[in-house]
């Protein structure tokens, strides 16, 4: 019987996420293809880096740092602030799949997430643009 792993544990558990987490945010900050999705975070990414390795640690099946920390998962309110359209979920989305393949993620991984983070992406939308 083949036991299922977690995306967690597939990309490399804590030290891969944190891998995934420090390209994800070079990402934003170099490719122009993300510039409208740059121009929503501070200069200093470093807390936000820290709050989506503890919400992705959550939600890829580690441990609930996220949860623990802010007592829900639910991420509506902390964008509710930003105008989040079409254009900024794309690149956002664009960011994440690119880091994966930065990354060399294997085609398992890539698959088990292509549909829920474009979901939860595409929830955080709050224009309709």
């Amino acid at each position: 019987m083949i036991e299922e792993q977690s995306p967690y544990a597939l990309i490399g558990g804590e030290e891969g996420l944190k891998k995934l987490v420090q390209q994800f945010y070079v990402n934003v900050e170099t490719c122009p293809e993300a510039a409208e999705l740059r121009a929503m975070h501070q200069k200093d990414m470093t807390m936000v880096a820290e709050k989506l390795f503890e919400y992705l640690s959550s939600w890829l099946g580690g441990p609930n740092l996220y949860q623990k920390k802010y007592g829900s998962m639910c991420i509506v309110k902390p964008h509710a602030p930003f105008s989040i359209g079409i254009d900024a979920r794309d690149q956002w989305l664009f960011c994440f799949f690119k880091t994966l393949d930065d990354l060399d993620t294997t085609d398992e991984v890539r698959e088990m997430l292509r549909e829920p983070i474009q979901r939860v992406a595409d929830f955080l939308r709050n224009q309709k643009d």
